[in-house]
Order: C-alpha cells, then structure tokens, then sequence
C-alpha cells in the first residue's frame, strides 16, 4: 500500500474516531414554534425535563429567526421551577445579526438558526422534574420574525 495512502487513511480513521468522541449527550431538545403573528411578551415556551442531582449540564439555547426580524439582538428571559417548586430567574442578551446586518448562524433561504450557550456548566442540587419557561425581554408586545424557540440540556462529563 502507498505511504501517502496509508497516511491519509489513518488520519481519516483518527478524525472519525475523534469526533466520535464527544461526551456530551443531549437531555433535552426540544423547539416551540412561534405563531406565525408574532411572539406576544406575556406567551412563554415551555420545556420540562428530567434532571439528576450533583450531574454537570450545559443549557443552550436555540432561536429559529425568519429574514424578517428587525433587530440585531435579542433579550430572553428564562426562568425554570425545580422539583422544590424554587424558580430560578435570569436574563440573556446575544446576537443574532452582526453590525453589518448578516445573519449569526446557519441558515439558508430566509430561516436561520443560532444556538447560544446559556449556561456552560450547571450542577443542580437536586433530582427530579424542572420546568423551564422562556419570554422574549424586547420592547416590543408583539415580537414578529421569530420560527421557533428552543432549549437542548446536555451532560457535559
């Protein structure tokens, strides 16, 4: 077999098996559709999840946006209800356009997507049901451009 050949092959076999790798495994993936009249501020996508005790997560989030959303960023607020019925509240501001107006992401056609990491590493200190709600923080009442809104947990070993 020719040198080059058999390099070539081998790199191919390490990068699979690299990539293969990954220790992170999704809990929870799951998207609201927003209607297609808007997001209103009061309407919240809702998720609820399974979680274990003292087990590291990451929590992300993922917005679908049409070509005809108007700003460049997007302020979130999410709170989520441990099994103690506790709510947890915090705030999220990311951007989904660069200052050129180019959509963040990937897409093609006139969706695109983006996924923001919200929480890199979260450890809860306790097992069972959460509930997690998400609100658009814009001034807008009625938020149009918005596909669908999404949260993905994974473990992060």
């Amino acid at each position: 077999m020719n040198k080059h050949l058999l390099k070539l092959l081998f790199i191919s076999i390490f990068s699979v098996l690299l990539v293969s790798c990954n220790h992170n495994t999704s809990v929870l993936n799951d998207y609201k559709e927003i209607p297609a009249k808007g997001w209103h501020k009061d309407s919240a996508a809702h998720f609820e999840v399974n979680l274990e005790k003292d087990t590291p997560y990451q929590l992300l989030i993922n917005i679908r946006n049409r070509g005809d959303f108007k700003t460049q960023n997007m302020w979130l607020f999410i709170s989520y209800e441990r099994p103690d019925k506790s709510i947890k509240k915090d705030t999220l501001n990311f951007y989904l356009a660069d200052n050129k107006g180019q959509w963040l992401g990937s897409g093609f056609g006139s969706l695109y997507e983006m996924q923001v990491m919200f929480i890199p590493t979260i450890k809860f200190n306790q097992t069972g049901r959460y509930k997690f709600d998400i609100k658009h923080g814009m001034r807008d009442t009625n938020l149009i451009g918005i596909n669908d809104i999404g949260l993905e947990i994974r473990t992060s070993k």
